[in-house]
């Protein structure tokens, strides 16, 4: 079944997944839209999207692996999430960030910047990285995953009408 002919059969389906392709959808509200119209009332939609809100992508901006135009035509922010499905034909289950990777990624791109002249951000994550050990590296990455500060967010929301 295609998004962009729902009815067809007259099926409708319980659950559909969009893994990393909300992020980019040219318009996102007709990709809400048609994803509400694939799904029963009650049905569950599991989306994957970048977000921007990441620490990994607040700290190392446009020399970010996640960020690479024009793969992606959107980059979400958690509220960006939250405002998209705010309408009435959704209901927010769940928003998480459960990345695995972000310490690694930020850890792999710092340190193989050895400029002394970085900004003051990047100096304390570079230190923080190499010198405090993997208690320390673990602890946050475990942060990053419970406040939903982690690059990769999911989505689990419920069709309501």
């Amino acid at each position: 079944m295609k998004w962009s002919d729902p009815k067809q059969g007259g099926v409708r389906a319980d659950f559909a997944t969009a893994f990393d392709s909300f992020d980019r959808a040219a318009r996102p509200a007709e990709f809400l839209e048609r994803a509400a119209g694939a799904l029963r009332p009650g049905g569950l939609l599991f989306l994957t999207a970048t977000s921007g809100t990441s620490l990994e992508i607040q700290l190392l901006g446009t020399q970010s692996p996640s960020v690479v135009p024009p793969d992606r035509i959107n980059l979400y922010s958690i509220e960006g999430l939250r405002s998209a499905l705010a309408e009435p034909s959704w209901e927010i289950c769940e928003i998480s960030t459960p990345g695995l990777l972000d310490v690694q990624l930020l850890q792999e791109h710092l340190g193989a910047t050895s400029d002394p002249n970085s900004n003051a951000e990047a100096r304390f994550f570079k230190y923080l990285l190499e010198e405090r050990g993997p208690e320390c590296r673990q602890s946050l990455q475990e942060f990053l995953q419970i406040h939903r500060f982690s690059s990769h967010a999911r989505v689990l929301a419920r069709r309501l009408k």
